[in-house]
């Protein structure tokens, strides 16, 4: 229920769809980043975000996968089976620990004739995320 202004860019990634955020607060919990190169397919993982403006909704699901998108560059994302919306984007990916792997990012979701694709969802590896600090 709180808000705070955003006081300055720190990093950003318009490829990525990714940016960090300064605020001036007080008396905030910081989460844990974990390493986003120990994840296995298989692994729980838990994601928190807004879709669709349903505040801090939880999805349970489990790594499916490791793809490379041509147009988010040459790092492979981590698919997840966690159900995503608009609005997800920007949350977080947790492992089993509540450590941060993951940003929600994208997913594909389209219906072809009588084909239709669902749970395709990916987030940007935490480590390449933070790896915008050194760029």
């Amino acid at each position: 229920g709180r808000h705070f202004p955003v006081t300055s860019v720190v990093a950003a990634n318009e490829t990525l769809d990714v940016a960090f955020l300064k605020i001036d607060a007080t008396d905030l919990k910081p989460v844990t980043i974990g390493d986003s190169s120990s994840v296995s397919i298989g692994d729980p993982t838990l994601v928190i975000g807004h879709p669709e403006s349903f505040i801090n909704t939880l999805s349970l699901g489990n790594v499916a996968g490791f793809r490379t998108y041509g147009e988010l560059g040459s790092e492979p994302q981590i698919q997840i089976t966690n159900p995503i919306s608009s609005g997800n984007s920007g949350g977080v990916v947790l492992n089993r620990f509540g450590e941060v792997i993951g940003i929600p990012t994208w997913f594909v979701e389209y219906e072809q004739n009588i084909v239709q694709v669902q749970n395709l969802n990916f987030a940007l590896p935490i480590n390449e995320a933070l790896g915008l600090f050194a760029r």
